[in-house]
């Protein structure tokens, strides 16, 4: 196996964690804070940086929580896909998760029947693609 496909590899075996444990268990929740219009932000396994960035937002134990206005004001600075994806207030046809894991993050959509996705421009691999 090359590098690119141990690197997609230890990805994939990531992202199957994150689902299953980071947010399937707190599907309920992310639905009820996604069909109220606001954006849900979950935290898996966060890293020192983010652990200090979640302690300034007075977020530091939650695993699952509503991104303030502000935060989302913010967030949507960041670059084109987060400006675009932050543009569009979740809704009924599409819950939105704004996931931290480690020391990134990632958009993620869920759209009832269609299941769970990454936005389209938002991670590095598509971005280089």
């Amino acid at each position: 196996m090359g590098r690119d496909q141990e690197k997609a590899h230890a990805t994939q075996k990531l992202m199957d964690r994150v689902l299953e444990q980071g947010i399937k268990p707190h599907a309920g929740e992310i639905a009820e804070i996604g069909l109220s219009g606001r954006f849900a932000c979950v935290v898996f396994e966060p890293g020192p940086a983010v652990r200090e960035a979640l302690k300034k937002w007075g977020r530091s134990e939650e695993k699952v929580f509503p991104l303030s206005s502000g935060q989302v004001r913010a967030l949507a600075q960041t670059d084109e896909a987060a400006r675009r994806w932050f543009a569009t207030p979740p809704d009924e046809t599409k819950i939105k998760v704004f996931l931290v894991v480690h020391d990134g993050t990632l958009l993620i959509n869920h759209e009832p029947g269609k299941g769970y996705s990454t936005e389209p421009s938002s991670t590095d691999r598509e971005r280089l693609s």
